[in-house]
């Protein structure tokens, strides 16, 4: 298995993740998710008791997305 996706694979992934209802538009997925903030919406989608999404903001600072993402 190699460390990357096939063209396919992405694709699927892209579909999967317009399923899930997020709160910005999904434009370039890694930048888009590098807040942590849409992952969290994405794991509170199918698992809201897990988390909290008062504890994560938006943010454009490596501070605040190391924060949001430990």
């Amino acid at each position: 298995m190699s460390g990357q996706l096939s063209e396919e694979e992405v694709e699927e992934v892209y579909a999967w993740i317009d399923l899930v209802p997020l709160s910005r538009p999904k434009r370039n997925i890694a930048r888009d998710f590098s807040d942590g903030v849409l992952m969290a919406e994405t794991v509170n989608h199918f698992y809201p008791k897990l988390v909290e999404m008062h504890n994560y903001s938006g943010a454009n600072a490596f501070t605040q997305k190391l924060y949001n993402w430990t």
